[in-house]
């Protein structure tokens, strides 16, 4: 039998039903819900992008040709913190018809749906420096020598980031820190596209 301790929203305490000290019947309040729901950690630096209702894609190793869909129903208030990386858990509804097919405890990747930008500019993730100058990426200039250009950056998707500042299109952007005083090696960078006009 299950039963219902709290409501969603609800303050609990050690000493309440559904605290971490009460009974061992009132911890299942863990797997009340008859509705599967997933559960994200979304880094700080992403949250302002996430909002309720928002769409997103939800893929599984189990089913590894199917996309499951989902809405935002939930983002937390309070930051998780843990290896001094902050994140905020971010609970969304399965809207799926194939819904049933996923069980509680499987690991998924979500993907949020932001909209779409035409002829974005994006480089690497790994190419983008922040230090006490602020947001930066490496690029070579004429001599083959290592500038730092101050960017504004957007949305990062997979392994992209988008550049919305900064860049002009046609760069060669550095994947790794230069040393000191030193060229860098042929191969260490990754060549902007053109920037298209509209």
């Amino acid at each position: 039998m299950t039963k219902k301790y709290a409501d969603p929203g609800s303050f609990v305490t050690p000493n309440n039903a559904g605290g971490s000290s009460s009974s061992s019947l009132s911890s299942s309040i863990l797997s009340l819900t008859a509705n599967n729901q997933v559960v994200a950690n979304v880094s700080e630096s992403n949250l302002a992008k996430v909002r309720i209702n928002q769409t997103l894609k939800i893929k599984t190793d189990a089913y590894p040709s199917q996309i499951f869909t989902g809405k935002v129903l939930q983002i937390a208030t309070q930051a998780n913190v843990e290896q001094n990386v902050t994140s905020f858990e971010v609970k969304a509804a399965i809207t799926s018809e194939n819904k049933s097919l996923l069980r509680s405890g499987m690991n998924v990747e979500v993907e949020f749906e932001l909209g779409q930008h035409e002829n974005a500019l994006v480089v690497p993730t790994i190419a983008v420096i922040r230090d006490q100058r602020g947001t930066g990426i490496y690029i070579l200039d004429k001599e083959n020598k290592p500038v730092f250009v101050p960017v504004k950056v957007g949305v990062a998707v997979n392994n992209k980031t988008e550049v919305k500042f900064g860049l002009k299109g046609g760069e060669r952007v550095l994947l790794t820190l230069p040393p000191e005083d030193a060229k860098p090696k042929s191969g260490g960078f990754f060549p902007t596209p053109p920037k298209q006009e509209n």
